[in-house]
């Protein structure tokens, strides 16, 4: 698998230190810091899976928050970045 690394070559070492300290086969998207897990949002696949979790979570930006381990000024900054409109249904 090839990807981009968006942050320094200390944020790497970091990130592969945890990996290989936990034994994991795979670093995941919650693996990495988050300054660089939300800038590997950029791209349209993780900006889907993006928008999958804030519906999958109801619009409830607290447990997105959570969910990402961020906080939800993160979360808020990251819909405006996104294009994300919220919509919510008004009951008639």
């Amino acid at each position: 698998m090839q990807y981009d690394w968006l942050g320094n070559i200390r944020q790497l070492e970091n990130v592969l230190e945890l990996a290989q300290i936990l034994g994991e086969e795979t670093v995941s998207l919650l693996d990495l810091p988050e300054e660089i897990r939300f800038n590997t949002l950029e791209n349209d696949a993780n900006q889907s899976l993006f928008k999958n979790i804030i519906e999958e979570l109801d619009w409830n930006i607290t447990a997105v928050a959570s969910y990402l381990e961020c906080d939800r000024k993160t979360v808020y900054h990251r819909i405006k970045k996104v294009g994300i409109l919220i919509q919510r249904e008004i009951a008639n």
